[in-house]
């Protein structure tokens, strides 16, 4: 899940419209409890109703050794 950028709202949909409409007054009164609320509820309603999938998260690797080189024998 990625928690950089706050949900959008789902087109037509009354419940996510409300949901940020609360998440937009909480900005205007600086309350940033309610905004991550507001995010927090908005995101359970686009999981249960919009099945929007979570992003996978993105495993470290490490990275690949340098290819061998070949040894020459005199």
């Amino acid at each position: 899940m990625h928690f950089d950028r706050p949900p959008q709202p789902a087109p037509g949909c009354a419940d996510c419209a409300e949901l940020d409409r609360l998440r937009r007054n909480a900005r205007d009164v600086y309350d940033h409890s309610a905004v991550t609320d507001a995010n927090v509820l908005l995101r359970q309603h686009q999981r249960a109703e919009h099945r929007r999938p979570e992003p996978a998260p993105q495993a470290l690797s490490a990275p690949e050794p340098p290819p061998r080189r070949k040894r020459r024998h005199p």
